[in-house]
Parts: C-alpha cells; structure tokens; sequence
C-alpha cells in the first residue's frame, strides 16, 4: 500500500513536470529531460519477469497525458527544435563558431586555465566576429569549465562525476527498498539531464539551477550515507546475537528479493 501511494504521487509530479516543461517550450529541456529519463530507466524498475503490460501500460498513460497538456505548444517546439544550435544577437555564427573559440582560449592556457569567472574577459581574444555583441558564456558549461579550470579542473570534475556514477551503478540501485531506489534514480535523471543540457546551454549559471544541482548530488550521498550507516548498525548488532546475512541486507536499506 505504501509503494502504491508513493507511485501515484510521483506519477502525478511527474505528469505535472513533463507537461509544464513542454508547455514552455525550452527545447533543450524537453530533449534532454526525456534523454535523461531513457538514460536511468534501470534504476527505476526490478528485472521484469511476466507481468510487463502494468509498466507498459503506465508509461504511455503518463506520456499520453503530458503530451495533452502540451498539445497547443507543439508548432512552436517544433520550430524551436530547427534552431537548437542557433544564437540570437551573435552576428549569425553559431553555437559551433562559439564553441571553437572556447578551444583557442583553453589552448592559451591549457593546464590551469585562464580561472573561474573570467570567461567574459579572456574571450574577447578567440572569439568569432559577433559585431558589438559581448560574449559571456560559452553557451557550452562543459567547455566553459575546460577553459576557465584547464586540465586541472577537468581532472577534479572527472573524479566527482566518476564518483557519482559509482553510486549510481544499476546493480547497486536495484537492490534498495523503494522509498531508497525511486529518490536515487529521480536525482540520476535530473542529473543526466541538466549534464546533457549544459552541452548546448549554460543553465547551472543560473544560481537556483545551481542550487538543484547541489541538492541532487547530496541526495545520492545521503541516501547512500543512511545505507552505510544501516549496514554499519547491523555489523555491530550482529555480535550478541546470530544475524543472518538476508537480515543485515534488509536492515541496511537492501532488499534482497
């Protein structure tokens, strides 16, 4: 009863979530939210066995109704979508043109790079002819942080995000309670999505963006805190009494099922 609660009110969230951002039209949302929820599919369900339609049937029922509560944005995403890589107010170059000054920047100063928050400034020096228009991001946080932090900087952001994929890991996931796995893989889906965003955009400038951002990555380490801090209790527990290893697992957050 208590997995049915929580899976109604996150299928109402998320029909919520899904018909809101296609109802604004961010492009950029719209792709990368849905690559970001295809990407972290198996975090979200156990091996399926027989019983597949309920999943199936589920899926389409909340695409069917984000998709209806978009409907009178679709002409405009669409026309959206035809300009993904084109940036008003540059003089006609594009995202391509910005990007490959990025890289003459970070060839300036490839190991420490030119700092953080000085884009604006050094850009001046690569980047295309945009007319009067002034520069400031890279639309490209990906390379943004490559030119600002040089390969140093990219070598600490590799290690974070390598380090979030470890507890990410599907075969870790799949074997917590519900009210563990689901916050676990909402995170991953934000995350892979706001990554994936960054790629065309500069979004996590923004300081609530900024924020979300911080909040799911301290929402895996603490789901993943309390899991280690279960698993600790029960192997202190575990030496008065006799504890068997599906009793541990279980105690810890894991459900070995």
């Amino acid at each position: 009863q208590r997995a049915a609660v929580v899976a109604l009110a996150a299928g109402v969230a998320v029909v919520v979530a899904v018909g809101a951002m296609m109802r604004c039209g961010s492009r950029g949302g719209v792709l990368f939210l849905a690559a970001g929820v295809l990407a972290t599919t198996p975090l979200w369900m156990r091996p399926w066995k027989t019983r597949r339609w309920p999943w199936a049937a589920a899926l389409a029922g909340l695409l069917v109704v984000a998709v209806a509560l978009a409907w009178t944005r679709m002409p405009e995403m669409r026309d959206s979508f035809s300009r993904l890589l084109v940036v008003e107010g540059v003089e006609g170059n594009t995202r391509w043109d910005l990007w490959a000054g990025t890289v003459r920047s970070f060839s300036r100063a490839p190991i420490l790079g030119s700092g953080l928050g000085t884009y604006r400034y050094v850009i001046g020096l690569d980047k295309p002819a945009t007319g009067t228009a002034v520069l400031e991001q890279a639309h490209n946080d990906w390379l943004e942080w490559l030119s600002t932090t040089g390969v140093t900087g990219f070598a600490v952001l590799t290690l974070v995000l390598v380090s979030l994929a470890v507890r990410l890991r599907s075969s870790r996931v799949r074997r917590l309670r519900f009210d563990l796995r689901y916050p676990l893989a909402g995170a991953a889906a934000a995350l892979v999505a706001a990554g994936l965003h960054e790629i065309v955009g500069f979004g996590v400038q923004t300081p609530l963006n900024r924020y979300l951002v911080a909040v799911w990555v301290g929402l895996v380490w603490g789901v993943w805190n309390r899991v280690e801090a279960g698993r600790l209790r029960s192997t202190m527990t575990a030496a008065p009494t006799e504890v068997t290893e599906s009793q541990m697992v279980q105690r810890a957050g894991v459900d070995d099922s």
